[in-house]
């Protein structure tokens, strides 16, 4: 991330329903469905600061 000057973004976050959406996204990727990690990372990156 650093490399692409991305904003700092925590990989995985503490609050439950975060933590469940990410690992639903985890699932959906290793059934080659990548859209639904690719919006969490969109939604994250634009919370922090970063236009998309």
């Amino acid at each position: 991330m650093r490399r692409l000057r991305l904003p700092p973004v925590s990989l995985i976050s503490n609050e439950p329903t975060a933590v469940r959406a990410y690992l639903a996204a985890l699932r959906a990727a290793d059934r080659l469905d990548y859209r639904p990690l690719e919006e969490l990372w969109r939604q994250r990156l634009a919370a922090a600061g970063k236009p998309e």
